[in-house]
């Protein structure tokens, strides 16, 4: 009996404390585990994207690619999509046709995207935006931001809920014929849901 009620107490502490981790220790336990294996488990990504669901989102103060300013803490009352990328990251390019759609069809609704890009403003004005669409508010140079988030793979693409909480995250993209279609399917009902929530 003594035995069952220890292993009862040992599972009740352990339930509570990962209910109480907040989004730096999700990140950790996932970057742990991905240093510590030889080869990628998908499960260690369940786990982290598991872990975040719900978790406050951190505070950052990003500069655009125009100079202005956005703190994610002010747009509480807004659903909010946030993807990490870079330029010679080729699921990323991929995915844009797709990224673009979520923001023609939702730029009248409550939604904020935001293109957190490992490269600097100069470069991403030069190689990257004349050829390329992106409709994405562009914030340029941020390793900063992608170290507090965790690199956790390109892409990387967050969706936030009005109470400026993680709902959803997925890393990686699509390469193939569905590259362009995939992370719109993926979180078009996901926005929509969270933009009839209060």
């Amino acid at each position: 009996m003594i035995k069952y009620l220890i292993l009862f107490v040992a599972a009740l502490v352990s339930e509570v404390s990962f209910c109480q981790s907040d989004f730096n220790d999700c990140r950790d336990e996932l970057l742990k585990g991905l240093k510590s294996k030889n080869y990628i488990n998908p499960d260690i990504f369940i786990d982290w994207e598991k872990c975040l669901k719900g978790k406050a989102f951190p505070t950052l103060s990003l500069e655009t690619i125009d100079g202005s300013i956005i703190k994610t803490d002010s747009l509480k009352g807004k659903v909010i999509v946030v993807n990490l990328w870079f330029i010679n990251c080729y699921p990323c390019i991929a995915e844009l046709p797709a990224l673009n759609k979520f923001v023609k069809k939702k730029k009248k609704k409550d939604v904020v995207f935001l293109a957190i890009s490992l490269d600097s403003k100069e470069r991403l004005e030069s190689d990257f935006i004349p050829k390329h669409k992106f409709d994405f508010t562009v914030i340029p140079a941020s390793q900063k931001h992608v170290d507090i988030l965790g690199r956790t793979g390109f892409p990387t693409t967050y969706i936030i809920d009005k109470n400026v909480n993680v709902h959803t995250v997925w890393a990686g993209g699509e390469i193939g014929k569905f590259a362009d279609t995939e992370a719109y399917t993926k979180a078009k009902p996901i926005i929509k849901k969270l933009l009839k929530a209060e």
